[in-house]
């Protein structure tokens, strides 16, 4: 079990969370989990989300608002991600809650 008091960034070893590249919490109450890609399509990031979630200590999971972010190169596809993903990921199940995953996208071009 992962415990935090403050800001921390996190990059899992390759095994442990595949689409999750790294996780950031910051003091204002956020997890954001991290995904950068190039594919133009990608399966949904719950399952993703959930086994990291049970990673962290009770007080991270219950106490921080959650976000998936997509990093990619085309802009169509980000846009893609977030509708998407927003759906997907509107309300479901994180231990015993409903949690609302906000989902973001940026473009870096080569």
């Amino acid at each position: 079990m992962i415990s935090v008091n403050n800001s921390f960034y996190w990059i899992p070893s390759v095994g442990n969370f595949p689409g999750i590249d790294s996780i950031l919490g910051d003091e204002e109450g956020n997890v954001f989990t991290i995904q950068a890609t190039i594919a133009d399509d990608h399966k949904s990031p719950k399952d993703r989300i959930k086994k990291v979630w049970g990673q962290l200590c009770l007080e991270v999971r219950t106490n921080h608002i959650w976000h998936f972010v997509v990093i990619t190169d085309k802009e169509q596809a980000a846009n893609g991600y977030v509708m998407k993903f927003s759906k997907q990921l509107h309300m479901f199940t994180l231990g015993d809650t409903h949690a609302q995953v906000q989902v973001w996208a940026g473009v870096l071009r080569s």
